[in-house]
């Protein structure tokens, strides 16, 4: 880290002299450092994502589907399933000239000294299969790599139940000192974690791979196909199963419901508008999430229900402008989502506590 001295202007912008101003805060340049950081990985990885949906986003899922056969799993489970592989995909799948969307995305576009070193430092960066092993505080928990024990600190939505224990395929991109931006991860229940590490070992033994992680990441679509066929029934609280999904919801989270209510009441039928009503209040149940405007998150539910029960041609964009949002709000938003879902699960009407929304 570059050493600011008492004289220089402070980082925080203010144009004072850091003395006078952020170096009696303890930790303040320190925390400012880091932020600015990580803000230029989160965009960087936005710009690469907006990119890659644009320019590949057909040729992407035309390739994960040679790969795979996905009628296995019933449609309305797909959808986790196809972000993980997506942004797998994205850093991982030769598509065009035999170079993966983010190696062409760094060819094309200008790119800064820092940029290009974080490109790199993602594209060695793999897939593995991790345990949570300590929680720390709040979000934060410690999560070690299964094969090589290596441990990172990480963030999961802040839930009532630990997550101590549990096992997850992931890929962690790390940003800056900050904990790793998480690809959706797809937990699976722990009596299936030997069949799930036989599996891996068998595909290294069979294709002749040298290591662990060069196996999980030849083989994710597979490996992932697999793991995500396991999740369906998994629960994490026994309390969802007498959960009452509308009562205690705030004041601002209900404006959420009925601002989407109202804006799709003559799109989608009530049975559809109630299952993601439903999904909105578990949401909040085990997140209490921060609402400073509602259109966000209510933009963020039409372009899920969309996504996975109506034709899936909204895009974020075309909601940014109907909702006066932008897109990478929503596209923050709708992650947020789908992480919690695919930890809490989501009960389905006729009692069935699903993993997953998809």
């Amino acid at each position: 880290m570059v050493k600011i001295n008492r004289n220089d202007p402070c980082p925080c912008g203010s144009g004072k002299k850091y003395k006078k101003c952020c170096l009696p805060k303890k930790n303040n340049v320190v925390d400012f450092l880091q932020e600015k950081r990580a803000r230029t990985y989160l965009t960087l990885f936005d710009r690469i994502m907006e990119f890659s949906f644009t320019d590949y986003d057909n040729q992407i899922v035309d390739s994960i589907e040679r790969r795979i056969d996905l009628s296995i799993i019933e449609k309305e489970f797909r959808g986790n399933l196809m972000d993980v592989l997506i942004l797998w995909a994205v850093f991982n799948l030769p598509i065009s000239f035999n170079k993966t969307p983010t190696e062409r995305f760094s060819e094309i576009k200008p790119l800064s000294t820092e940029e290009d070193e974080i490109i790199r430092q993602w594209k060695s960066t793999k897939p593995s299969i991790y345990v949570v092993v300590k929680h720390i505080k709040g979000q934060r928990y410690y999560v070690s790599d299964y094969w090589t024990e290596e441990q990172q600190i990480i963030k999961f939505p802040e839930l009532k139940d630990s997550l101590v224990g549990l096992h997850f395929l992931g890929l962690l991109l790390p940003i800056g000192e900050k904990s790793p931006l998480i690809v959706p991860p797809i937990f699976f229940p722990n009596e299936d974690m030997y069949t799930v590490f036989k599996l891996v070992e068998d595909l290294k033994r069979d294709q002749q791979l040298d290591t662990i992680p060069e196996t999980i990441n030849s083989n994710f679509p597979e490996v992932a196909l697999y793991v995500h066929s396991l999740t369906v029934g998994l629960s994490i609280s026994e309390e969802l199963e007498s959960f009452e999904e509308f009562e205690e919801l705030s004041y601002t989270e209900e404006s959420v419901i009925h601002l989407f209510n109202e804006n799709t009441e003559s799109v989608y039928p009530d049975d559809l508008r109630y299952t993601i009503n439903k999904i909105w209040a578990r949401f909040c149940k085990f997140t209490q999430p921060q609402i400073r405007k509602p259109e966000a998150f209510t933009a963020t539910l039409e372009y899920l229900v969309d996504q996975y029960y109506g034709t899936g041609s909204l895009t974020q964009s075309k909601l940014g402008r109907k909702y006066n949002v932008s897109p990478s709000t929503i596209s923050n938003r709708y992650k947020e989502i789908i992480e919690v879902l695919s930890i809490i699960g989501i009960q389905s009407d006729n009692g069935e506590n699903k993993n997953s929304l998809k």
